[in-house]
C-alpha cells in the first residue's frame, strides 16, 4: 500500500465516491503499518495519543490543521471516529481517553466512476 490518508472523523474531505467499513482497531493498524506515505489530518492531541497507545503505533498530529486534499485518482483513508457527538458545552475538554470510545474506519476513495471502474475492472 502506497500512502494513506488519516482523518480524525469522517468527514469526507471532497466530492468523489467513498465506500466506508467498520474495523477493527487491528485492522486499522495493520493497514497503517502497510502504507508508504501516512498524510495526517488528525489534529486532536488526545485521539492520537489514545490510539496509538492502545495500538503502540504514533499517530501523526496536524498541528497546522490543513484541509485535506486528495490528489489521486483513488486512495485509501483511515478514519478515528469518536462513537458519540460532543455537545457544545463539552467542546475544548478532555474526551476520548478510553479506546472504547472510538470507532476505526477505513475507506476507499475514488475521485470519479471511471476512476472505479479502472480500479475493480468493471
Amino acid at each position: 500500500m502506497n500512502k494513506v490518508y488519516l482523518l480524525n472523523a469522517a468527514n469526507m474531505p471532497q466530492s468523489g465516491l467513498y465506500i466506508t467499513k467498520e474495523i477493527t482497531a487491528e485492522q486499522w493498524k495493520s493497514i497503517f503499518l502497510k502504507a508508504n506515505e501516512v498524510v495526517s489530518s488528525v489534529s486532536y492531541k488526545e485521539t492520537a495519543e489514545c490510539v496509538g497507545k492502545h495500538l503502540n503505533i504514533q499517530i501523526p498530529i496536524d498541528t497546522e490543521k490543513r484541509l485535506t486534499k486528495l490528489n489521486e485518482d483513488t486512495c485509501d483513508l483511515l478514519i478515528i471516529k469518536l462513537r458519540y457527538r460532543v455537545k457544545s458545552e463539552r467542546k475544548g475538554k478532555k474526551l476520548g481517553l478510553h479506546i472504547d470510545d472510538y470507532m476505526f474506519l477505513h475507506s476507499k476513495y475514488y475521485k470519479t466512476v471511471k476512476a472505479y471502474e479502472r480500479s475493480n475492472k468493471v
